[in-house]
């Protein structure tokens, strides 16, 4: 069925935030190539039990074999895979995905998206770090994703920064810079009861012709029960 990616379990335990709304990574990473995705089609999933902290995941998702108006292309199939080591206060773990494109017309080749990633979080008690290094390719265009943040908790407060910065480049051009910031506080009212406040402001590059860059920049406060 349609269910998380290997990949994304990965990219998603390095995420800042909580991988919550106000981790503006997923707008960064919409840099060049474009993101990784979070769910795969018509899918299966395995995923194994833990060795001495250490655990693996492998997805593949059965693309369709036909373009809407016509009989373009072979599958576009997605897979992926991870590595995971997770024990006390370290989680590290590695990540590959590649995503077949749709074929864009007769007798041209289909493009294969490649993602890489590795990072991972360490809790020190009194606050939790991530980081992560995400590459990707297209064929035409590399990217670079750097990703870090820090959550703490101080009682029923929890507060947290996060910061993203993606590159794109491609011979013959132009280079492409995105980046963003988030902030997010969180008080426990009861155990199913939070109110919380955040903040997030972007900056995403592209270049249909010229670099147009599309700043962003948004204020939350809300309340989350859950039943």
């Amino acid at each position: 069925g349609r269910q998380y990616t290997s990949y994304y379990s990965s990219y998603g335990g390095t995420e800042m935030l909580w991988d919550s709304n106000f981790a503006v990574s997923s707008t960064v990473d919409k840099t060049g190539t474009g993101s990784n995705g979070t769910r795969a089609d018509n899918a299966v999933r395995y995923d194994s039990p833990s060795f001495s902290g250490v655990t693996g995941s492998v997805t593949y998702g059965f693309g369709e074999n036909k373009k809407a108006g016509g009989n373009l292309g072979d599958a576009t199939d997605n897979i992926s895979f991870n590595v995971t080591y997770a024990n006390g206060p370290v989680m590290a773990t590695f990540a590959h995905q590649e995503n077949t494109l749709e074929q864009l017309a007769l007798g041209t080749a289909q493009a294969t998206r490649k993602f890489n990633l590795i990072g991972g979080t360490y809790d020190l008690g009194a606050a939790k770090m991530n980081a992560a290094y995400q590459t990707t390719s297209s064929g035409t265009r590399d990217d670079k994703l750097y990703k870090v943040g820090v959550t703490v908790p101080m009682g029923a407060i929890s507060y947290g920064i996060g910061y993203a910065k993606e590159t794109s480049s491609a011979p013959g051009l132009a280079d492409l810079s995105s980046n963003g910031l988030g902030l997010l506080a969180m008080y426990d009212m009861s155990k199913r009861t939070t109110l919380y406040v955040g903040y997030k402001s972007t900056k995403v590059e592209s270049a249909p012709a010229a670099i147009i860059a599309d700043k962003v920049t948004s204020f939350q406060a809300g309340v989350r029960h859950t039943f």
